[in-house]
């Protein structure tokens, strides 16, 4: 749980620095993909929502992935 967590803070944090830093360099109006930083820039809140979706289905296929292949994901689910 804790590792989840930090993991999406990171996540958070690297999206945010990456469209700070193309804004400060002068590439403030550059398309990413559809959408414009300034625009993701002021939906900060929106932003963060979607990095934690994805972050916690990346951390929770990642973490079944493992868990299966050590043979341990149906040990673990008994004993819930």
């Amino acid at each position: 749980m804790f590792y989840s967590i930090v993991f999406h803070i990171l996540i958070i944090l690297v999206g945010y620095g990456i469209f700070k830093f193309v804004e400060l360099n002068g590439l403030g109006s550059l398309n990413i993909g559809f959408v414009y930083v300034g625009f993701l820039e002021n939906n900060l809140y929106l932003l963060s929502l979607i990095l934690i979706l994805l972050s916690v289905i990346l951390f929770t296929v990642i973490f079944v992935v493992i868990l299966s292949l050590l043979g341990l994901y149906k040990k673990r689910i008994t004993t819930f």
